[in-house]
């Protein structure tokens, strides 16, 4: 049996402590937006539910977060939730791709250039609980994690460990179902910066989104929003 990690282990009893009679287990949430060209700002709600793929907090319920992770994904909008989250944009799943011009008509993109998804981790985010600051820029390049390689060939999948990507949060994260948050990316002040992903090039580009994605770890606590 696995067993769990001394920091988890310190959240699981300080849930049991703040919330007696409450039952707190190991948990995640996940909420994910697209990447949208000369777009700089990217919002995460745990609180609500949206088309794109996430696990959301219940109203009733509390969760205490340690480690927040960050991360890019390449999905069908026909195929959601089957996307593996990768930790630096991989050109294996993020090709450089020029339409043909017949297509430009069409309304997509003129094109997606697999460097300028690094501008997401040039970036930084801030954490706002019920109006209260608990972390203001803090910079997205911590959460990039280029695995190494023997050969020159990039993997297809990018974490070499579960936890790559996430970063330890001090102090912990407490959101409430019940109560406003919001964790905001911000992108440089650059424009033209070809992010999005490119649709109608070939079958396997159609209809295809690039996701930012933003997943907590932590202990849920239900019924403790209430």
């Amino acid at each position: 049996m696995k067993m769990i990690p001394t920091r988890t282990r310190s959240v699981l009893q300080m849930a049991q402590q703040r919330f007696p009679n409450k039952t707190a287990t190991q948990s995640y949430l996940l909420a994910s937006v697209p990447l949208k060209n000369n777009q700089t700002n990217y919002k995460f709600d745990f609180n609500q539910k949206t088309e794109f793929p996430n696990v959301y907090l219940n109203s009733t319920d509390t969760f205490i977060c340690d480690k927040l992770g960050f991360f890019l994904a390449a999905v069908k909008r026909s195929e959601r939730g089957t996307e593996y989250l990768q930790t630096y944009p991989n050109v294996n799943i993020f090709p450089t791709l020029t339409p043909p011009p017949a297509t430009l008509a069409t309304g997509s993109p003129a094109s997606q250039r697999n460097e300028h998804l690094y501008l997401v981790y040039n970036g930084y985010y801030k954490v706002v609980l019920d109006n209260k600051v608990y972390f203001e820029k803090m910079d997205m390049h911590r959460h990039l994690y280029i695995p190494q390689t023997q050969t020159n060939v990039e993997p297809t999948a990018s974490r070499e460990s579960t936890l790559a990507g996430y970063v330890n949060l001090e102090p912990f994260i407490i959101f409430n179902g019940e109560k406003k948050h919001e964790i905001e990316v911000v992108l440089p002040s650059v424009s033209n910066m070809l992010i999005e992903a490119v649709r109608q090039i070939t079958p396997d580009t159609q209809d295809k989104d690039h996701l930012l994605v933003c997943k907590a770890l932590g202990v849920l606590v239900s019924s403790g929003a209430r």
